[in-house]
C-alpha cells in the first residue's frame, strides 16, 4: 500500500508541470504490455487497443497469446499439454490531460482460461494421484487501476499502473482411480499451487507497463 500511495503522489506532482498544457489525445491507440512475457503463470505476448469516444473517456481491449512456459517455483509442475489465453478490457476516466502526461482511473474485468493434463494434485500434507484427467481452470476478476501515461514524441505513449482487485478461480475435472498417499513434508513455498478441485476467491494485485502507438486524433 505504501508503494501505491507514493505511485500516486509521484503522478500528482508530475501532472502540476503538466497544468495548462491541454490538446486533444489520440482517438485511437495500439498497445504492448512487455511484463506478461514474465508472468510465471501465463506468459503471454499481450496486445491491446484503446478507443477515445470522448478526451477523458477511453476504452481499452486486450488479448494475450500463450508464449513459452516460465517455470518458477511450482507453477507448472506436473501439468502437460498446457494451453491457456489471456482477455482483458478496461474501462477508463482520465483525471487530467496534458501535452505530456495524463492520470487516469481504470475499471478492469479479465478472463484467463487454462486447460492441462494432470495425473496428481495435494491437499495439505496428502497427495491425491489417478488416471491422467483433463482440467478445466478458470481465472476471473475485477480490479481498480491508477495509471499515468506519458506522450513520447509524435505519437508514442508510455504507461505505467497498478490496482487492486478480487479473482475467483474455479478448478474441475474428472478423476478416475484416485489414490491416497503423504507427501512426506515436501513443500516448496510462496509458489507452490494446488490443482484440487473447487473454487476460491483472494486478492489480485496489478502492476503493468504499456508501451503504445497513436493511429489517430480527436
Amino acid at each position: 500500500m505504501k508503494a501505491i500511495s507514493l505511485f500516486i503522489m509521484a503522478g500528482m506532482v508530475t501532472a502540476q508541470g503538466a497544468r495548462g498544457q491541454s490538446a486533444a489525445p489520440a482517438r485511437l491507440a495500439v498497445k504492448f504490455s512487455p511484463l506478461a512475457l514474465l508472468d510465471p503463470t501465463c506468459s503471454t505476448l499481450m496486445l491491446g487497443a484503446e478507443y477515445r469516444p470522448r478526451p477523458r473517456l477511453g476504452i481499452e481491449l486486450a488479448y494475450g497469446l500463450q508464449y513459452g512456459d516460465l517455470q518458477l517455483g511450482s507453477w507448472h509442475k506436473g501439468q502437460q499439454e498446457l494451453r491457456y489465453h489471456k482477455f482483458r478490457g478496461e474501462l477508463r476516466y482520465y483525471l487530467r490531460s496534458g501535452t505530456r502526461l495524463e492520470q487516469l482511473l481504470a475499471a478492469e474485468a479479465f478472463f484467463v482460461p487454462q486447460r492441462y493434463t494432470i495425473s496428481s494434485y495435494h491437499v495439505g500434507e496428502t497427495n491425491y494421484n489417478f488416471d491422467p484427467a483433463q482440467v478445466q481452470r478458470d481465472v476471473a476478476g475485477l480490479a481498480l487501476n491508477y495509471g499515468l501515461l506519458w506522450h513520447v514524441g509524435n505519437r508514442w505513449q508510455l504507461e505505467a499502473n497498478a490496482g487492486l482487485g478480487l479473482r475467483y478461480v474455479s478448478v474441475s475435472f474428472d478423476v478416475q482411480n484416485q489414490r491416497a498417499s503423504s507427501r512426506g513434508g515436501t513443500y516448496e513455498g510462496l509458489f507452490e499451487r494446488s490443482d484440487a478441485p473447487g473454487t476460491s476467491l483472494g486478492p489480485h494485485v496489478t502492476a503493468r507497463i504499456k508501451v503504445g502507438y497513436e493511429l489517430g486524433r480527436q
